[in-house]
């Protein structure tokens, strides 16, 4: 029989429904090649790579912002939460900045900067993202000095219970309507800033109620503030915002980092002696494509409740009796692209922070009862807009969790 070809994922597994409605059975898939008991195939032709990426699983032993922020800790006489590199925090400084960009990968850096830039000249070395390789995970894990296991800050959007719905963390919006609901969930998984029993810190961040976010302003505001608050935590949304949309190696993208470069260097420039400067990202990025699976019957009606947290970590909570069915499914259509873990083995292999310490009460819910985490060059699309990425986040790729240690000591 011919093969038929899909463009829109949505509509391929729509075709895989109502086969498997009609009795006939998937007997073989070759990437996204599906085989039929009837003798029909279909693909998705929309193929970025045809091959799982190389992946890591992240290192909390020396090798993440953990490790940063002990270090800090440490040069001011406090006690560090976690080992940190000794030959970094060498000298005891009056002034530390951390300065996060969000999604600068080191492919980001190295693809968007020429070698002589002020930010590849100053590289010091690449170190591991928290897990998961994702904002809400990676910058509250910055601010607090916790693994996203102790804070509860997983990914971008989880299950409330109170409310019985998907919210977005940052905004309290319902994931899945766009409403919003009056909820203020940093009120129900609050955690405190690193430097809290320190008081010596401010955290600089943009106003996103704003419709422009000037990056020179936050870099303004640090100045201004820095003898006062010897400590810092700069963020800026970019390149991560325009990765989303542009693309890796778009002139969009390459315009924005040699923007950003050349701020900082004037910056660094009138930064007091005495001060370190340490610059990273919260995540990487690579390229993706989407799998719409927002429609696809066969998957949603073995879940108790819509998928949730990340695009390329992603947690589903199954019917108890479906489990098996479930990961039959799964695994035999996107093991290619994705990682099918019990959740509670997430947990217990220390992939997002340490499993012997504190465990945030929210965890349960979040992580549901599996996290499937990508691999592969594509991302679940669960909401039916039309909304593309065309880079993404949040898997174990070595692009999403390899960050740039940037680091200048004046």
């Amino acid at each position: 029989m011919e093969k038929n070809y899909f463009k829109d994922s949505k509509n391929y597994f729509n075709y895989i429904d109502n086969k498997l409605i009609s009795g006939i059975k998937i007997t073989k898939v070759n990437e996204l090649e599906i085989f039929f008991s009837d003798g029909d195939i279909i693909e998705l032709d929309d193929y970025i790579e045809k091959s799982p990426k190389e992946y890591i699983i992240p290192n909390y032993k020396n090798e993440s912002v953990i490790n940063i922020i002990s270090g800090i800790r440490k040069n001011y006489g406090y006690r560090p939460l976690n080992e940190y590199d000794k030959s970094l925090f060498n000298k005891k400084y009056k002034n530390i900045i951390y300065l996060l960009l969000d999604g600068l990968g080191t492919n980001i850096l190295n693809d968007s900067l020429k070698e002589d830039s002020f930010l590849r000249t100053n590289y010091y070395k690449t170190i591991n993202a928290i897990y998961p390789s994702t904002t809400a995970a990676a910058t509250t894990s910055a601010k607090s000095g916790l693994y996203p296991l102790e804070s509860g800050w997983t990914g971008w959007h989880n299950y409330i219970k109170e409310v019985n719905k998907n919210l977005i963390l940052f905004t309290g919006m319902d994931y899945y309507s766009y409403e919003p609901t009056g909820i203020k969930v940093d009120k129900l998984i609050p955690y405190k800033p690193y430097f809290n029993d320190m008081k010596l810190g401010r955290i600089i961040e943009p106003d996103f109620k704003k419709k422009e976010i000037k990056f020179d302003s936050l870099l303004k505001r640090s100045l201004r503030n820095l003898e006062k608050d010897r400590i810092q935590y700069i963020y800026y949304n970019n390149p991560d915002d325009l990765l989303h949309i542009y693309g890796i190696g778009s002139k969009n993208v390459k315009g924005e980092m040699e923007h950003i470069d050349n701020l900082i260097r004037d910056y660094s420039n009138k930064l007091p002696k005495n001060t370190l400067l340490i610059i990273s990202a919260d995540h990487g990025h690579t390229k993706c494509s989407p799998l719409n699976i927002s429609k696809f019957k066969a998957l949603n009606d073995l879940l108790e409740r819509k998928p949730s947290n990340d695009a390329r970590c992603i947690t589903f909570k199954v019917k108890s009796d479906k489990t098996k069915e479930f990961e039959q499914l799964f695994n035999l259509l996107f093991k290619n692209y994705y990682i099918l873990y019990k959740s509670k083995d997430i947990i217990k292999e220390g992939i997002i922070g340490n499993p012997n310490g504190i465990i945030n009460e929210r965890i349960k819910d979040f992580m549901a009862d599996y996290t499937a985490l990508a691999i592969g060059d594509k991302y679940f699309k669960t909401v039916d807009d039309d909304i593309i990425m065309k880079s993404h986040h949040a898997g174990i790729t070595k692009d999403e969790m390899e960050v740039p240690l940037i680091v200048i000591k004046k």
